[in-house]
Parts: C-alpha cells; sequence; structure tokens
C-alpha cells in the first residue's frame, strides 16, 4: 500500500440578502497509507479541527465585516468587492518518515489587493509529531549559516539578473528576517520563504529558496538526513503561482 494525501475541501458563498459579499474556500489535506495509527490520526485531526475553526471563524467574524461593509456600501452608494477567505495546500514532500505540507491563506477585505500568509509543516511520521528545523541538526552545528550563504548566493544571482526588485539591502534583510518556522521539504532539498514585503514588494510574491540536502551534509543529525524522493505530483492554487516543488 502506498502512502497517498488526498484534499478534503469546505466550499460555500455567503449572502447579505440576495448579495453574494464573502466567498469561502478551505482546502485541507488527509494522509492515509503504510504509518502508524497514532500518526495518520493526529495528522488528519489536526488538519480537520483547523478548517472547521477557520470555517467557524468565516460564518461569524469575517461575514459580520463583509456584511458590515456591505450596508455601508449600500448606504453611502459605491461598490462593493466580494470578500475573500481562501486557504489551499501543497504537499511539497510525501515520505515515510518526513512529509511537507504548505498551506497559503489568501485574504481580500476591500482595498487594491487581498493579503496571503504562508505556513509550512513538517512532519516526522515515525513519531507523528511536527518537527522544528533544528530537529534534524547536531547540537552547534551551522546549519544557519549555510542556510544564509546558500541564500544570500541565489539572492545575488536573482538581483544580477534583475528578476526580482528586492527593496534595498536584500541580504542584510534575508539574514535579519531569517525565520526558521518558514521553511518546508521537497523531494531534494530544504526550502526557506519569506513572507510578503519581507524582501520585495507585494508583487514579487512570496519567495522561496531551496537549499540541496548535500550543501547541509555535516550538519544532519544521525538518521535525520531526509533521503531524496520522487516529486510529488499534488496540485496547488496559489494567487502568486509561486513554484514550491
Amino acid at each position: 500500500m502506498q502512502l497517498t494525501m488526498s484534499g478534503e475541501s469546505i466550499e460555500t458563498l455567503m449572502y447579505r440578502g440576495t448579495k453574494a459579499i464573502l466567498e469561502l474556500k478551505i482546502s485541507y489535506p488527509q494522509i492515509m497509507g503504510p504509518l502508524s495509527k497514532q500518526s495518520e490520526y493526529r495528522f488528519n485531526d489536526l488538519y480537520c479541527k483547523q478548517a472547521r475553526a477557520l470555517n467557524r471563524q468565516a460564518r461569524t467574524e469575517y461575514y459580520h465585516k463583509a456584511s458590515e461593509e456591505a450596508r455601508m456600501a449600500e448606504e453611502q452608494e459605491y461598490d462593493f468587492t466580494l470578500h475573500s477567505l481562501i486557504r489551499t495546500f501543497a504537499t511539497t514532500r510525501l515520505e515515510q518518515r518526513f512529509t511537507s505540507v504548505v498551506f497559503d491563506r489568501y485574504q481580500y477585505t476591500g482595498g487594491p489587493h487581498g493579503t496571503t500568509v504562508r505556513n509550512g509543516n513538517t512532519w516526522d511520521l515515525l513519531t507523528g509529531s511536527q518537527v522544528p528545523l533544528p530537529y534534524f541538526f547536531t547540537k552547534n552545528a551551522p546549519y544557519r549559516k549555510v542556510i544564509l550563504q546558500q541564500i544570500e548566493r541565489q539572492i545575488s544571482g536573482q538581483k544580477e539578473r534583475e528578476e526580482i526588485p528586492f527593496f534595498e539591502n536584500p541580504l542584510r534583510n534575508a539574514k535579519q528576517c531569517f525565520n526558521e518556522t518558514n521553511y518546508y521539504l521537497t523531494n531534494n532539498s530544504l526550502a526557506v520563504f519569506y513572507p510578503l514585503y519581507t524582501l520585495a514588494p507585494y508583487y514579487s510574491g512570496i519567495l522561496a529558496y531551496k537549499i540541496p540536502f548535500e550543501a547541509l551534509d555535516g550538519c544532519w543529525a544521525s538518521g535525520k538526513r531526509p533521503s531524496e524522493t520522487a516529486q510529488v505530483n499534488v496540485g496547488f492554487s496559489s494567487r502568486f503561482g509561486t513554484e514550491l516543488l
């Protein structure tokens, strides 16, 4: 039996009277296959609960805000734009030991554009637990230094090729804004991402930098170096179309 990941979703369009005011789309992953029942339950239960909680929040707090703006737009005779709450996910690595899932939460509440917040979750399915970045490395290993060197090299290349309209001092910003929680694994690399506006303007999207596993050789803790796997083919919808795999 093969390890598989499916996507479940909650979708609805909410109205104030006859006017649609809030679109809601919440996608969440469910895993099954050759893993312990405890790991399967922890994984699936967490994301079911998160989806239900976000659904409740949307139907109360976010619906109320959209309804109030729609009422004001009607009273003051200006155009109301449909509000949105869209949460999508991508499985960037699906493997019996280490698996990563990345979530993008897009929200629009009026104005010129919405905003997207990304979260990466990496699991050790042997223990059924999410794991932080330091989990993979030996104590005092210079993994942060190696990761930042790799990121700085890639940013320098992008800047030289004028691929990204970076803010001033992007190398300094990348170092200062490096956050160990903003990571995920792919089939052959560790990826670090930066939130919107961190390194470049909004339209540049969420920037991600991949560090090949071999670049971190010498830092991995015993038995914690992820193996290279086949690329995962799981659909992902992003407002910025950022390539994750």
